[in-house]
């Protein structure tokens, strides 16, 4: 089986392929706790924008919000990535799920 992994580094690579970002130092890397989910954050000249990088439905999905000062939304983009793609970013490992092991239940006498 296949699933997502990601660092701030392969994420601002694969999102630096969509749009223009400022240098990593400059970037919030956020992972969602118990999910394969990713944000990255930066600010921009005229507010800020969000990356969120996670996998819908069996699809991996980039979204990229660019909003303004005051919150209002400018722009967002929804890119569909192949997992050839991911792949080349390293940002896909091969696992084998372990089975969980059902407790023994003693008989009664």
């Amino acid at each position: 089986m296949k699933r997502l992994k990601a660092t701030k580094t392969s994420l601002h690579k694969l999102v630096g392929r969509f749009t223009t970002l400022p240098s990593m130092r400059k970037t919030y890397f956020t992972k969602a706790p118990y999910s394969r989910s990713y944000w990255l954050e930066w600010g921009t000249h005229d507010g800020f924008a969000k990356a969120f990088f996670s996998v819908c439905m069996g699809y991996p999905l980039l979204s990229i919000e660019i909003r303004d000062v005051d919150g209002i939304q400018i722009s967002r983009k929804v890119h569909t990535l192949s997992v050839q793609e991911l792949q080349d970013y390293g940002m896909v490992e091969e696992f084998t799920p372990v089975p969980k092991r059902r407790p023994v239940c003693e008989k009664a006498q």
